[in-house]
């Protein structure tokens, strides 16, 4: 061809590209138009959300396939026609993969909007993202191969080389991939829901915030954050205290002053849950034990029984509260117990 044909058929490519477009655009306003229709006439909310999502992929999926049809009208434009239909194809079939993904997430969109105020759940509300995000990738992927075998590419080479590069890079990294298949364990099996309360096998009791890809973060009785790896997690035995029926044992720990007998002591807890039986439902499982004895004073151990976490620490507080004013009534200078759960 001369290049006074290929500017022409250059030129009949970029018209054929703006009329597309504008076929596209009427074609989706009136497919956009119609499903609206048919969304008022519906009690559900689920059409109005799912075309707020693919509204933008639909149109793009639609303008491709408007320009590969004229582009089939064209008769000058056999020598670039092969080309153009190959390459749109492959782009129509992303496309055609990004709009079912948005689909999926506004189904996931309209799951959770129907299910946050209900009690009872079919598929737990905080999976949601982790299933929006694997769902997209798998449909990308998907898509993105299919794209590239349309186009020539030769896709079980590419999926050999990439398997390799999978296999050295896991290598490479065995604890953080450890981690990430313990995340995806963990967000399915579910042990407990974020805000939960957990004890560990050693005692301790934590308050679950986030369960991520590589690592939970939990925040202990006083508040202070508890970062543990996916891995280690999952090897837990973890009791889900918010669930309980029947309540739980555990142990409330406080350092006393070498001044204040232990007999004193256990006098003051007897009058404490004497005095407080009618206002909490936690009872006192056992004596006061003394755990370790040192030159300036000595750690007791309080065993009690309680319904659930939160009455766990407010028995904490108050019990603590009273040994305190023991010990301000022993010394000019009173000295905080630390506290600990066990």
């Amino acid at each position: 061809m001369s290049p006074l044909e290929w500017i022409l058929v250059l030129l009949e490519v970029i018209a054929i590209g703006y009329l597309g477009s504008i076929l596209g655009k009427i074609i989706h306003a009136f497919i956009v138009k119609g499903m609206k229709f048919l969304s008022k006439r519906t009690t559900v909310t689920l059409d109005d959300i799912l075309l707020q999502y693919i509204e933008n992929p639909l149109r793009l999926s639609i303008t491709v396939l408007s320009i590969l049809l004229m582009s089939g009208l064209v008769p000058n434009l056999l020598v670039v026609q092969s080309a153009m239909m190959t390459y749109g194809v492959a782009i129509l079939v992303i496309l055609i993969a990004y709009t079912l993904s948005e689909s999926v997430g506004a189904i996931l969109r309209w799951y959770y909007e129907i299910s946050k105020t209900r009690q009872t759940q079919f598929l737990d509300l905080t999976l949601l993202p982790f299933i929006r995000k694997v769902t997209r990738i798998v449909f990308i992927t998907v898509g993105g191969i299919i794209a590239l075998s349309l186009i020539g590419v030769d896709v079980s080479g590419l999926l050999a080389i990439t398997s390799v590069g999978v296999l050295i890079l896991g290598l490479a990294s065995q604890e953080s991939l450890a981690n990430i298949f313990a995340g995806l364990v963990l967000q399915l099996d579910r042990p407990a829901s974020y805000g939960d309360y957990v004890r560990t096998l050693n005692g301790d009791i934590l308050r679950l915030q986030k369960i991520g890809s590589r690592s939970a973060k939990f925040h202990d009785l006083d508040g202070n954050l508890v970062v543990m790896s996916n891995s280690e997690l999952a090897k837990q035995r973890l009791t889900n205290l918010s669930n309980l029926r029947t309540g739980f044992h555990t142990n409330i720990q406080a350092d006393i002053p070498a001044k204040i007998p232990p007999g004193k002591i256990d006098e003051i807890l007897s009058q404490f849950f004497k005095n407080e039986s009618t206002k909490m439902s936690s009872t006192r499982a056992s004596p006061s034990l003394v755990e370790k004895i040192a030159k300036d004073g000595y750690s007791i151990s309080i065993p009690i029984a309680v319904k659930d976490a939160e009455d766990f620490l407010s028995i904490r507080n108050r019990i603590n509260r009273a040994i305190l004013h023991e010990i301000a009534g022993h010394s000019t200078h009173p000295q905080e117990t630390k506290k600990k759960a066990d």
